[in-house]
This record gives structure tokens, sequence and C-alpha cells, in this order.
């Protein structure tokens, strides 16, 4: 007798942990505290529906959250019924924060699911090329999507854009400014943003800052205090010893940018920038702010 009822406190125990766990992660949830939710997700996460786990994936990457329960945040969703919008957005969730696998599992199952033509392979390859380490699996992406595009329109610049685009992410730094100066020829791309940042990127990563600058300096003709722009302006000062400079464009950032306590790149250069003025306290400031944003980047 007393055998069973040892056997039933311990069962109801664990009924009642299960219970308080998933209660305090759906609080942890309602009140935002997203890393302190993850970390009870293994409780209560078949209990999520899928808007939730989007609502969960997109505060994780916004904060920057890095745990292997993500993993199964997931993986989650490839085991319940196809849904094209939440599958193009865990691509993007995927990518963004460095799941490989799980990315290349949901791209799997997009063309599965809708087929493979040129539109979903633009896609995926669009999403793929953001990120610099992901140039290997999208040239394999952009083989089919070249050989689908054979008898399409030459004149479409979609196509010369990815091959520019892969051409930088394989570090091809020679054959990608060929490439870009071609399309910089269209006026669709002189003033077209994202095209504007890679082409300055391009010569930021060759250590040509004189003409990366100018191409970040382009923009904010275009969009008038442009947040990246001014970082990258100043990242490039502070490179070159400008100190006065790189603080002026990285403080007019930190300034208009409301988002400021996230945006680890601003708080780490504008810190370097307060070390080299010996202004301590406020670069301690900034870098403490960067262990906040990112723990793991430290």
């Amino acid at each position: 007798m007393r055998q069973a009822i040892n056997e039933y406190y311990f069962a109801d125990t664990n009924i009642k942990q299960k219970e308080i766990r998933e209660i305090s992660a759906n609080i942890q949830f309602l009140n935002k505290e997203y890393y302190a939710c993850i970390k009870e997700l293994e409780y209560y996460i078949e209990d999520l529906t899928n808007e939730e786990v989007m609502m969960l994936l997109r505060a994780i990457y916004y904060q920057n959250i890095k745990d292997k329960q993500i993993e199964k945040l997931i993986e989650i969703l490839n085991y319940r019924e196809y849904n094209r919008v939440f599958c193009l957005e865990v691509i993007d969730f995927s990518i963004l924060s460095g799941y490989l696998n799980q990315s290349k599992t949901f791209m799997k199952l997009l063309i599965e699911k809708e087929g493979e033509n040129i539109l979903i392979l633009q896609n995926i390859i669009e999403k793929m090329l953001t990120i610099p380490n992901f140039a290997q699996i999208a040239e394999s992406y952009f083989r089919r999507y070249k050989e689908l595009r054979l008898n399409e329109d030459s004149s479409d610049t979609s196509y010369s854009y990815l091959e520019a685009m892969l051409e930088f992410r394989k570090k091809n730094y020679q054959v990608a400014k060929e490439l870009f100066s071609k399309l910089f020829e269209k006026e669709k791309f002189k003033t077209n943003i994202e095209f504007l940042y890679n082409f300055g990127q391009i010569y930021f990563d060759t250590k040509n800052y004189q003409k990366s600058i100018k191409f970040y300096k382009y923009i904010l003709k275009l969009k008038n205090k442009d947040i990246n722009s001014l970082i990258n302006i100043g990242h490039i000062y502070l490179i070159n010893k400008k100190i006065d400079r790189a603080h002026y464009n990285l403080n007019e950032a930190y300034l208009i940018d409301e988002d400021r306590e996230s945006n680890f790149a601003l708080n780490y250069y504008l810190g370097r920038v307060y070390l080299k003025l010996k202004q301590f306290n406020k670069s301690l400031e900034l870098f403490n702010q960067c262990i906040k944003i990112s723990p793991r980047s430290i």
C-alpha cells in the first residue's frame, strides 16, 4: 500500500510540475520574456499554435537569442499542415539566424509543395544570398534556376542581379565588380538601396574605403539619415583613425535610431570611438549594451 501511494505521489508531482512549467511559459510569453519562455518550451511546445510559434520566432530573432530549443521550435512546423506564408517566414528566420539545416528542410518543403519554378527558386536564392556563408548552397539552386530561364526574356535584370550577388558572396570580387558596374548603368539600380549597399560592401571588403564610402554617401542623398549608411561611414572613418568624423556619423545614427538599444554594430563601433576618445564610462556603457544584446557574440 505504501509503495502504491508513493508511485501515485510521484506521478501526481510530475503532472503538477508539467502544468506549472506550462503556466510559467505562457506567462513569460505574454510578458515578452522570450528567453525565459524558451527555457520551458520542452514542457509545452506541442500546445503552441502555428501563429504563436511564429510570434516567438520573430521575437527570438529580434532579440538575437540563441538556444538549442529554437531548433525544436522550427522543426515543429515541419510536422504540421503546410502553410506557404509560415514556410517562407521560417526560411527567412532560419537563414538570418544561421540555422542551416532547418532552412534547407523548409526550402525543400517549399519546392515539394509549390513545384520547381523560376519564381520559387528566385525567391529562395534571394533569401540565401542575404547571408555570406550560404553561397555554396545558393550556387546549386542558381544552376537549376539558370536552366529554367533558358527560354526567358534575356532583358530581365533579376537573373543578372542574382548572378552578381552570387559572385559577391563567393568573394569573386573582380567578377562581382564588373557585374555590379553593368547593372549600375541601368536607372532602376541607381535608386535601389539594397543594390547600393552591396556595391559599397564589395569595395569595403576589398579595402577600397574611398569608393565604398561614396556609395554610402550616395545612399544618404536618396534616403536622408539612413542609419545603416551612417554606421558604415562611421566604421570606415574609425578604421582610418578619423575619430572625430567617426564620432559624428555614429553619434548621429545613435540619436535617430529608435532601436539603438538592440543595434549591436552601432553600440560596438560607437563604444570603440569613445574608447579612442578616452571617454571610458561611455565606452563601457555601450560595450555592456552589446553584451546585453548578444551575450554569445562577446
